[in-house]
């Protein structure tokens, strides 16, 4: 065992945990509270508030997703939004609008060029993390689970209703592959 979680600060559900690349740190996001992260410093273990202008997010933080590249952290929120925040100094650079009710996951493609969220709406949007608006959506039955984006970014696993698995593949949006019961999709194999 490296650490052992300490009480974290105020209240929430701590309910999602990335890794922060080239750091010995996690971030974490609370249904109730902006992300927090909890960091090593002289093999002590403690949490910071590194997301000092977190106001948008006055519901909580649904789903987190850091950049593969490491340049930023993005962030689903319960106030239908996506914002992305710069991993050096957890800095505000842009809020996504453009899912009709909650947002409730994030993915980052393996290039760190789109982000796809998905919505209590059943929408999952596409977004290009250079502040641009979504230039794709998938519609279906989608239920909570983040979206897995293969090694290089062309397909899209998406968790859908009864447990079913859908691969989605970006370039012209088309259903490829509907896998039943098979739960949430959690990383495609070198092979795939």
């Amino acid at each position: 065992e490296l650490a052992r979680e300490p009480a974290p600060p105020g209240t929430g559900w701590l309910h999602d945990v990335k890794f922060l690349p080239g750091r010995q740190g996690v971030v974490v996001a609370s249904f109730e509270r902006e992300p927090l992260v909890l960091a090593c410093q002289d093999s002590k273990w403690s949490w910071k508030d590194s997301f000092a202008r977190f106001e948008p997010h006055e519901r909580g933080t649904s789903g987190l997703a850091v950049s593969p590249p490491g340049g930023f952290i993005a962030a689903s929120s319960f106030n239908h939004e996506v914002s992305l925040w710069n991993l050096e100094d957890f800095r505000f650079e842009v809020r996504f609008f453009g899912h009709l009710d909650e947002a409730w996951s994030v993915a980052v493609s393996p290039d760190g060029r789109t982000i796809a969220s998905g919505g209590q709406d059943r929408l999952v949007l596409l977004w290009d993390s250079r502040w641009r608006p979504p230039d794709q959506r998938i519609e279906g039955e989608f239920r909570v689970s983040d979206p897995v984006f293969r090694r290089e970014g062309r397909w899209l696993a998406l968790r859908g209703q009864e447990d079913r698995v859908e691969v989605w593949d970006l370039r012209d949006n088309r259903l490829v592959k509907s896998l039943p019961d098979a739960g949430s999709p959690l990383c495609f194999t070198e092979s795939d």
